[in-house]
C-alpha cells in the first residue's frame, strides 16, 4: 500500500467493491473520453473482435 497520497487512506473493501476508488475513477474518466464504437455498414458482420485477452474469455466463461 502506498504510504503518501490518495491511495494511502483507501481501505481494502473499498478497492474490492469500487466504493470511493479513484484507480475505478480514473479508469472509468478515461474510458467515458473515448470515442463510441461505430456499427459497421455491413449489417451481415457479427463478431467483435478483441485482442490479448481471448485466453481469459474463454477459461472464464
Amino acid at each position: 500500500m502506498p504510504v503518501t497520497g490518495e491511495l494511502s487512506q483507501q481501505n481494502i473493501k473499498d478497492r474490492y467493491y469500487g466504493v470511493n476508488d479513484p484507480v475505478t475513477l480514473k479508469l472509468l474518466n478515461k474510458a467515458g473520453e473515448m470515442p463510441p464504437l461505430e456499427p459497421p455498414e455491413d449489417e451481415s458482420i457479427r463478431t467483435l473482435y478483441v485482442g490479448c485477452k481471448i485466453k481469459y474469455i474463454m477459461f472464464n466463461i
